[in-house]
């Protein structure tokens, strides 16, 4: 059993290295290196650092506007609150999506809450993120349609809509039948008349504390959850400014304000559309096609720009997170292992 679980991470992993590779490769390739990295060691790396430094404040504000979302979430700490937040994101960087669930866990550890709660108010934010991202590309299909499918070649601006906001809106449907009506009610009870009585005690805790993590604070915490989430996009767009003046890119090829707006929403809808570990690959592909598509930057400095504002936030938020864990006392394989026990125990 040992054996074969073994042999099912080794093959994990051997396709999770060949997509990355795949990928890096597509987005890659065609590039003069020696231009490329003259383009990188010609960068001014005040700017990379104030720009990596954006990005750790914006986990900041995701920890704040998580902070709203979590029932009596004012009595949360603010820096427990961020810890969580950062070790998510690092997680997520190391481990594709295990971060949506690292990240309460961790919370739930430190602030002795309920695991199955902190996790419903994630998906809530998942949610919010999710809405933003369609307002970003519906901004975007109005501006700039004809350019928009331009860019992505195969792709018509309604199907990327599609693809965006189906997902989004069936969980927005799936969530609310499931804790506003008997539908969520009614599929536990049906599921517990299928398990021993200690184990259908579990699923109706879970489930009440999961019902009770989906909530907002009335008018006003609905209110500062929008202002909290206009501000975090916000942080985003400027930390690639900054990738901007790092690069000197604003007097070179007059890259500005809307430059800075449409390449964080060509990528984040790339990386949406067509997710790979990391975002490696994905994110230097649009990000060098947007560039030279839109704003006629030659392909070196689109890819030298791309690498540089992929890795300087990644290698960032993992050495943060990584300084969190320690103080949190918890160990990679803890995180992992306690994560698996609370998604099964809630």
């Amino acid at each position: 059993m040992a054996s074969s679980t073994k042999t099912r991470h080794l093959l994990n992993l051997a396709v999770v290295l060949a997509i990355l590779a795949a990928s890096l490769w597509f987005a890659l390739r065609g590039v003069e290196w020696g231009e490329l990295w003259g383009n990188i060691a010609r960068i001014n790396l005040l700017w990379i650092l104030v720009s990596v430094a954006v990005t750790i404040s914006s986990h900041f504000i995701r920890a704040e506007r998580w902070r709203i979302l979590i029932p009596e979430g004012n009595t949360v700490g603010r820096f427990n609150a961020f810890s969580a937040t950062v070790i998510g994101y690092m997680m997520n960087n190391i481990i594709p999506r295990s971060g949506e669930v690292i990240r309460p866990w961790v919370l739930a550890r430190r602030e002795q809450r309920p695991f199955s709660r902190l996790l419903a108010t994630v998906l809530v934010e998942r949610i919010l993120d999710g809405l933003a991202l369609l307002l970003i590309f519906l901004l975007l299909l109005v501006v700039s349609r004809q350019q928009l499918e331009n860019l992505l070649p195969g792709y018509t601006a309604t199907g990327i809509l599609l693809t965006l906001s189906i997902p989004i809106l069936g969980l927005i449907i799936l969530v609310a039948l499931a804790v506003k009506t008997t539908l969520g009610t009614t599929m536990v009870a049906w599921l517990c008349r299928r398990f021993p009585g200690k184990l259908t005690a579990k699923l109706q805790e879970i489930f009440q504390e999961f019902r009770s993590g989906v909530n907002f604070s009335g008018a006003r915490g609905g209110i500062m959850i929008l202002l909290w989430s206009l501000l975090l996009w916000v942080f985003y767009a400027f930390s690639i400014y900054f990738g901007f003046l790092a690069f000197g890119y604003d007097q070179r090829y007059g890259l500005g304000m809307g430059a800075m707006v449409t390449t964080l929403a060509i990528t984040t809808v790339g990386i949406t559309i067509a997710p790979t570990p990391g975002a490696f690959g994905v994110y230097h592909l649009f990000c060098r096609t947007a560039l030279v598509t839109l704003y006629a930057v030659g392909e070196s400095d689109a890819v030298s720009f791309a690498l540089v504002m992929h890795a300087a936030p990644y290698l960032g938020t993992i050495l943060i997170g990584a300084l969190l864990m320690l103080r949190e006392g918890i160990s990679f394989g803890e995180a992992t292992q306690h994560t698996s026990r609370d998604t099964a125990n809630g």
